[in-house]
């Protein structure tokens, strides 16, 4: 992997489950890592939902494997004020070194 492809800080969050002051459950996202990865968007499109225009926007988030960390698909991706949810991950070589994940941005 050419490491000039990896010029974007992204931070690889995991859910986790907790509760709030009042007992209820709440969902909060922790940081597993922040590494170096390559974002490349692949395709987008706008279309009419529920007489509201939405956004759909496919990415390919190119990054090293992370020591200790095994990615799924129930993990984000967050670059900047960008999230982005994990759809598919790609092992190339099946060693976890280049992981490619095919992710749809999040709007918010």
């Amino acid at each position: 992997m050419r490491a000039g492809r990896l010029r974007h800080r992204v931070v690889v969050e995991r859910a986790t489950d907790g509760t709030d002051a009042y007992g209820d459950q709440v969902q909060t996202w922790t940081t597993l890592a922040t590494v170096w990865a390559g974002v490349e968007p692949l395709s987008g499109r706008e279309y009419l939902s529920a007489s509201h225009i939405q956004a759909d926007v496919s990415t390919r988030i190119v990054l090293r494997g992370i020591p200790g960390v095994t990615l799924t698909p129930k993990d984000r991706i967050r670059y900047g004020s960008r999230l982005f949810d994990i759809k598919q991950i790609v092992d190339q070589d099946a060693e976890n070194i280049e992981l490619q994940l095919l992710t749809q941005e999040r709007f918010v």
